[in-house]
Formats: C-alpha cells, structure tokens, sequence
C-alpha cells in the first residue's frame, strides 16, 4: 500500500470522527444545537462530501469520476431534507415536491459528466431522462395544469434538443481530445512489411 493511498484512507474517517467530536463537546459544554430531529440529514450530505473528498484525493480521478454520481445525490438529498427539517417547508407538501428525487439523480449523472472532461456521453442519456422527468413532475405538482403550465410543455421537445446537443459536444471534444493524444488512425499503420 503507498503512503498517498493510505493517507487518502484516514482522511475522511478523521473529518468525520473530528466533527462528531466537536458536535458532542459543545452539547456537553452547553452550546445550544439544534436537535437530532432537524439535523439528521447531515449524514447523507457529509456521505456526499466524503465521497466527493474521495474523489478529490484519488490517484485516478480520470478513471473514478463515477464517484460522482453518488456524492451528488447524498449531498443534494442532504440538503433537500434541511429544507423540510428547519420548516422552511412543511412535511405535507412532500406530494408536491418529490419531482426533485428524479431531478436529482439528473444532476448527478449530468454533474459525472462534466467531471469526465466531456467524454462519457453515455451519462447524459439518463442524466437528461431524470432531469426532464424532475422538471415537467414540479411543473404538474407545484404549478399544477393551468393555462401557462399547458403552454410550456408544448415545449418539451426543447429538453431531447438540449439533450442532443450536449452529447454532440461531448463527443466532438472527446473525439479532438483522442485525435490531439496521438491516436494512429488506420491510414498511418503500417504492417510488419511496411505496407
């Protein structure tokens, strides 16, 4: 084991035995905190942080970017559910807001992308999926089908155009970026004669 992989493998469990350490000293000392009921979705977001730190410090960030997609969702979900747990909305109007799950998953797999400098299209297919699905949801559940709602999703096809476009410059920038490493292409091979 190398000593890059090994600090790698204590830095995340430290943060967090660090952080659970100073949330316990200053309840016993008296520190006013909010309670377990409003600050349990600190778990899924520090999961989220921890693995994007993961990814961060990682020797093969080329290879790992997949991390990603985990690391966005636990951290947006995170941070979601603070909204629902400080009452900045209630409980009730989780009906309304579940269109957001899908949305997330969106951005998470359209966030794995970027990572990937561009090159795993393939992520945009179900990143562009969830993503619209989370969309046109919030737009039924919290603008319901009024005569604007109605308007806008005539523009739908708007979403498989961004979609489409996105994994156009993908692939470009991904085939310049072969192009530009050296690949041989099949009219520079020469055969062991030399042919």
């Amino acid at each position: 084991m190398s000593r890059r992989s090994s600090r790698n493998g204590v830095l995340i469990p430290g943060l967090i035995l660090i952080a659970v350490g100073a949330w316990f000293l200053a309840d016993s000392l008296g520190v006013e905190l909010p309670n377990m009921e409003q600050m349990w979705p600190v778990f899924p977001t520090v999961v989220g942080i921890s693995l994007f730190i993961g990814w961060l410090v990682s020797s093969n960030k080329r290879g790992n970017y997949g991390m990603i997609i985990p690391a966005a969702i636990n951290f947006l979900i995170g941070i979601f559910f603070f909204g629902f747990t400080f009452e900045l909305f209630p409980w009730s109007d989780m009906a309304i807001y579940w269109p957001v799950f899908p949305l997330i998953v969106g951005v998470a797999f359209i966030a794995a992308w970027l990572f990937s400098g561009l090159r795993d299209t393939g992520l945009l297919i179900p990143g562009g999926v969830a993503a619209a699905v989370g969309i046109v949801g919030l737009g039924f559940t919290v603008f319901g089908m009024d005569e604007t709602v109605r308007d806008m999703l005539d523009y739908w096809p708007v979403l498989l155009i961004v979609l489409g476009v996105l994994i156009l410059i993908g692939g470009l920038l991904g085939s310049k970026r072969r192009s530009s490493e050296g690949g041989t292409s099949s009219q520079d091979y020469k055969g062991p004669d030399g042919v």
